[in-house]
């Protein structure tokens, strides 16, 4: 009973250490999509001697800047596994055997 006990707080402590991941990956995505584009409207917000600066430029950093982030951040997400959110807390075993289970009620189903 204590093992079993035990099991289940580990599974519940599993769980909320996927939340908290999921939560610093998102706010580190956040921070990564966010900082180049800050950096850009710092530089553009300084008063340079003898530069002028127009709308037409700042928008054009700011979509280039902006664009680079997000295509490096997929690029990111899928190198590091990281882009799909949903995490499976079922094992694929699990899965797999529901799915064979489905299949077979639909294939009984069919033959009535």
């Amino acid at each position: 009973m204590a093992v079993q006990n035990f099991n289940l707080i580990a599974i519940k402590e599993s769980r909320s250490v996927e939340r908290l991941t999921r939560v610093t990956l998102l706010l580190t995505k956040l921070t990564f999509m966010f900082m180049p584009v800050s950096i850009v409207t710092a530089y553009f917000s300084c008063q340079f001697v003898d530069a002028h600066y127009t709308v037409r430029s700042y928008w054009s950093w700011f979509a280039g800047i902006g664009s680079a982030s997000l295509v490096l951040l997929i690029i990111f997400s899928l190198v590091s596994g990281t882009l799909d959110a949903d995490i499976m807390y079922k094992p694929l075993s699990r899965r797999l055997w529901e799915c064979i289970s489905c299949f077979a009620l639909k294939h009984r189903r069919s033959r009535t």
